[in-house]
């Protein structure tokens, strides 16, 4: 029951492709239950007068009822939003639309000169999620999958009817290597730069809600152990691990990986950043290898980057073997390796 968009590409009349975005069922549900607590709450708030036996209309107000469904309300319109994203390559605009069960409450229409490319990249949470490229570093969230090999898939149909390249960042660390010693800014050079992109606004919505309730939590501990209570042990306890759970999961959504390549000095850097703050540490390649192209069990081709003799990354995943091989060209002529062909046993 993740959260996640489904995609399907469809040609329409007048050069216009419609990228649809399709809600899990794990969302529809949370979404549903949400809004229907919503609904509850406020029913529950008219009715209180009239199912209540010492009902006192000085100390309880409708109002209350109304204040308190605005939260799931507002959680379940966000989980329940549906984005539909329509490219007229004619006109040059990109019409992005968003809904909530079938009604149309955002239209926004983005013109652009020239289509760049589609990029699909693994976020922190496990996700495969892909971004259209338009006037240089513009772009727009197309969809969020947990498989990779669907994920990949629905890129290449969006690539091969929109006519521009794909560029697979989906990357995995399968080591980790010592520190790399320090070198000086001149001596730098930033040979690679691979970013993961802005969040979502799904994801950004629900950091905000998860952070209003993380600092309501603090400031409830903070009083509990103010009052330095013994019996109020067990709810300080409770509230320390509310407090830690979603100060967690909220950092978690708002996490964005980056990674620098330094090919100069045979170091690489991996950028974790939460909002306006960033941590990160240059780690050091000692040997290059290898670039070898292997075949999977599904039928893609991914590519492998080899180095420090037993160590190595996963630099890609391709469902075209000359696609795959023309990449895998291009990396090892840029790290002066061999390249391997790994796809048949022959």
């Amino acid at each position: 029951m993740g959260f996640l968009y489904y995609c399907g590409v469809t040609q329409l009349i007048g050069y216009t492709y419609k990228i649809e975005g399709r809600i899990s069922y794990g969302r529809r549900i949370l979404s549903f239950i949400f809004l229907t607590l919503s609904g509850f709450l406020i029913v529950y708030g008219f009715a209180v007068p009239f199912i209540v036996e010492e009902y006192d209309p000085k100390t309880y107000s409708p109002i209350a009822g109304i204040i308190l469904a605005t939260v799931p309300f507002f959680a379940g319109f966000v989980i329940g939003i549906k984005t539909d994203i329509l490219v007229n390559t004619e006109r040059k605009h990109i019409t992005i639309r968003k809904s909530v069960s079938g009604v149309v409450f955002k239209k926004t229409i983005l013109r652009y000169e020239q289509l760049e490319y589609v990029s699909v990249f693994r976020n922190y949470t496990g996700y495969h999620e892909a971004k259209l490229f338009y006037n240089g570093r513009e772009n727009v969230h197309l969809f969020e999958i947990r498989k990779e090999l669907q994920a990949v898939s629905k890129v290449e149909r969006i690539s091969d009817a929109l006519s521009i390249p794909v560029h697979n960042l989906i990357l995995v660390e399968y080591w980790k290597d010592k520190k790399a010693p320090y070198v000086s800014p001149g001596e730098r050079e930033i040979s690679a730069y691979l970013s993961e992109g802005r969040r979502s606004f799904w994801q950004n919505t629900l950091v905000l809600l998860l952070s209003i309730i993380v600092i309501s939590g603090i400031y409830s501990f903070i009083n509990l152990l103010v009052k330095n209570d013994f019996e109020l042990e067990k709810g300080m306890r409770l509230i320390g691990f509310i407090v830690i759970l979603l100060g967690g999961l909220s950092a978690t959504l708002f996490l964005v990986r980056n990674y620098l390549f330094d090919f100069k000095n045979g170091h690489y850097k991996m950028i974790y950043k939460i909002g306006p703050l960033e941590f990160g540490q240059w780690k050091l390649i000692r040997r290059y290898d290898y670039v070898s192209i292997q075949k999977n069990n599904q039928g893609m081709f991914r590519i492998h980057f080899g180095c420090n003799k037993t160590k190595h990354f996963r630099l890609g995943m391709y469902g075209s073997y000359e696609e795959a091989l023309q990449v895998a060209t291009r990396l090892a002529l840029k790290f002066n390796v061999d390249l391997w062909d790994e796809t048949s046993p022959s």
